[in-house]
């Protein structure tokens, strides 16, 4: 989706484009140089827009050793790749991370498919990002089949999540901050199993992991007890 206003963009310049060399006239020496110019600028703006929508270097790194750590530590869900394939759980996060879960760590996001798409489910996503505490945040996550919680500072600010930050009383931004009135926050039912080194600062000045990983540990009647131990990592925070 971060392609979508590049793309825009040169589409508006090479649309601006064809006008001024249908009015000039393509075959005239003028239309022709009016056009390979415009197409220039498009290809210009176009390759500008997609390097700025880059992710920091350290940004990445966190992202992607974040999901690689759920891939190796987690026991596979389903088949991957296969959208009719029955999955056993799925991993809570911000919709525009799908293409990220799914490649780095193969594996499935509630309200999306492994291209990112929506599966119509986006409404039970928010539903269970709308929660005011971590008992009921453990129990939607739960009724959903959820066994991982992704969480960044970016999905504080992200439109499609909006209401849920709005509905959750300030709940979401604390398990990012992961702290209330300098206190540092342990949530009842959920277990820390990640958080990468690099931080983000918040609008109010606050600061939180770039990524942060955690483990639905209550309601606890889906998950095995091979996949308890193997999601325990107390050296990957």
């Amino acid at each position: 989706r971060r392609f979508f206003a590049p793309l825009g963009v040169a589409t508006g310049a090479l649309a601006a484009t064809a006008v001024c060399a249908a009015r000039v006239g393509t075959a005239h020496r003028r239309g022709r140089a009016v056009l390979a110019a415009g197409v220039s600028a498009q290809l210009l703006l176009l390759v500008i827009a997609l390097f700025a929508s880059r992710p920091a270097p350290h940004e990445h790194a966190a992202f992607v050793n974040g999901l690689r750590w759920l891939r190796a530590n987690s026991a596979p869900a389903g088949a991957f790749n296969h959208g009719e394939a029955r999955q056993d759980w799925c991993v809570v996060a911000a919709p525009q991370l799908a293409g990220s879960v799914a490649f780095h760590a193969r594996r499935p996001l509630l309200g999306a498919t492994f291209d990112g798409a929506s599966t119509g489910s986006v409404t039970e996503l928010v539903r269970v990002l709308s929660s005011r505490s971590a008992v009921e945040l453990a129990e939607r996550m739960d009724a959903a089949g959820a066994l991982f919680l992704i969480v960044t500072p970016r999905m504080l600010r992200d439109p499609m999540l909006a209401s849920a930050v709005a509905d959750s009383g300030g709940f979401l931004a604390q398990l990012v901050v992961r702290e209330v009135d300098g206190a540092r926050v342990h949530p009842e039912g959920l277990e820390l199993v990640f958080e990468s080194e690099a931080r983000e600062t918040l609008d109010d000045g606050r600061s939180g992991a770039l990524l942060a990983i955690y483990r639905r540990t209550a309601p606890d009647r889906g998950a095995s007890s091979e996949q308890s131990e193997r999601s325990r990592a107390p050296d990957g925070r």
